[in-house]
């Protein structure tokens, strides 16, 4: 006997298996730019994580530091940097519910782990360059018994020795936030967040086509290429377990293993991928965490 199944069912059972099924650390669950993709519907894999535990380097990262900008509130800082407000709280030594004053600085504490979501072309041997890390690290951490199936979405741990090798200035205390470059002149047209009923883990920036995108901080091109619904992107690897994405290029101008510094073009504005007309898609990642992008970019758009 044949069974057909109702795609607006089957949507509907994704969208419930994505909302209390996901693995992982965090609000930040698989992309969903990236698990689905010309209605072929991907998800998570469904293995356990392994707990490996990282060098003082990686695990903690290094601790980055925040100042409080108007508007702000530990309940907003919070959501914007993938932590919850008890997390920012303690590492802060302040109360919950402590009203934030305009230029204090805060401490942005990182995770235990650091994570990689697989995207779509993606192979363990291109995942494990990204780190500088062999294959056989990569399998063992992962537990993996075979490491030709891994599937898009899938989020894997970078083990004890992945240290990334590019390292931002100025890196031997803590990270200063709000100092980097803006990539491309332009107004925010989408910000981080829900949009919606998903979340953009990322900000759009209104540009017209062919605009130069530059590296707002130096790093190394760990990818340059087409990436599912991304359409043409180039990630930067900053060191520190943070990375940053810029995605719908029309053109790149940099190549994979190539180091860039602060203000280099590395791509131009287009719409590749899904999109719906020119802007660039900007992305933060802390150990596989999304943060909102503003926390790094500097108020004034030309310095």
């Amino acid at each position: 006997m044949s069974i057909q199944i109702n795609k607006k069912f089957l949507a509907a059972a994704l969208a419930i298996v994505l909302a209390v099924g996901a693995p992982g650390p965090g609000p930040a669950g698989a992309g969903l730019e990236e698990l689905v993709t010309d209605g072929a519907y991907t998800l998570p894999a469904a293995r356990p994580v392994a707990a490996v535990k990282q060098p003082a380097a990686l695990a903690g990262s290094l601790p980055m530091e925040y100042r409080v900008r108007p508007g702000d509130t530990l309940w907003s800082i919070a959501g914007r940097c993938g932590l919850t407000v008890a997390e920012l709280a303690t590492a802060n030594n302040i109360n919950e519910a402590e009203i934030l004053a305009v230029g204090r600085t805060l401490t942005i504490p990182g995770r235990e782990v650091c994570y990689h979501l697989v995207a779509g072309g993606e192979t363990l041997s291109h995942i494990a360059g990204q780190y500088g890390i062999s294959l056989d690290e990569l399998v063992k951490a992962n537990h993996l018994a075979n490491p030709h199936l891994i599937r898009q979405g899938d989020r894997l741990i970078i083990p004890v020795s992945g240290q990334p090798a590019t390292a931002l200035a100025g890196q031997a205390g803590k990270i200063q936030l709000g100092g980097w470059a803006w990539p491309v002149a332009g107004e925010i047209t989408s910000s981080f967040g829900i949009r919606g009923d998903r979340p953009h883990e990322g900000i759009d920036i209104g540009a017209g086509a062919g605009a130069t995108i530059t590296a707002p901080e130096r790093g190394r091109v760990v990818w340059a290429g087409p990436r599912g619904t991304y359409g043409l992107t180039v990630i930067l690897d900053h060191g520190g377990g943070i990375r940053s994405l810029y995605a719908h290029c029309a053109k790149l101008l940099v190549q994979e293993g190539q180091t860039v510094e602060r203000r280099q073009p590395i791509a131009e504005v287009g719409s590749t991928g899904r999109s719906t007309g020119p802007h660039l898609h900007m992305e933060i990642l802390r150990q596989g965490i999304p943060l909102d992008p503003l926390m790094f970019l500097t108020d004034k758009l030309f310095v």
